[in-house]
């Protein structure tokens, strides 16, 4: 997938309004997931555990309803854009089919062909590929605040990111070849 795939699949769900909108969902409840382990660290190592029990526990349900909270509030908006995003491409994937020359596209192509891959496409934006890119925005935010927390309790762990990077590179390419082949296969 290129960078052109990327930002014109970015168009049509939104733009700007659709990243603004999961990063910052994404970002709160982050930090209310960093908050909650903080004070579960915090609680267990107080001196007054049994005292104040119910400060402790209610705080931490507090702070489990706002993380419920946001990630209601990132899966609509995530499935909103890809709504929004697979009805405009449906439009612009017709209008593009229609405009064709008669005698390249449809002497070549069945109408049940085009329909099938018109159904096939739209399905896999609407469903897999919202799911896919949800996935991929908490694996993300989870990877960063390991090693943003990482960083700050123990600041030495910042020299092997480089080299763990690199690596991580080096495998995707190495691989991605062999993933997009099978897929092409399914």
């Amino acid at each position: 997938m290129t960078f052109n795939v990327v930002k014109k699949y970015l168009q049509y769900v939104g733009g700007v309004l659709q990243l603004v909108a999961t990063n910052l969902t994404l970002c709160i409840f982050m930090g209310f997931k960093i908050g909650g382990d903080y004070l579960l660290g915090d609680w267990s190592v107080s001196p007054d555990q049994q005292s104040r029990f119910g400060f402790f526990c209610g705080l931490y349900f507090l702070i489990l309803v706002l993380q419920s909270c946001f990630v209601y509030l990132r899966v609509p908006s995530l499935t909103y854009f890809s709504f929004k995003g697979t009805k405009t491409l449906h439009e612009d994937m017709v209008d593009r089919v229609l405009k064709a020359p008669c005698n390249s596209y449809f002497d070549r192509s069945s109408l049940s062909g085009i329909l099938n891959h018109f159904s096939k496409d739209l399905s896999v934006i609407e469903s897999t590929l919202v799911f896919e890119i949800g996935s991929g925005y908490v694996s993300f935010y989870n990877l960063l605040c390991v090693f943003v927390i990482a960083a700050f309790v123990v600041p030495w762990i910042l020299l092997f990111l480089p080299p763990v990077l690199l690596v991580s590179v080096y495998l995707y390419r190495h691989s991605i070849a062999a993933t997009k082949e099978t897929l092409r296969i399914e």
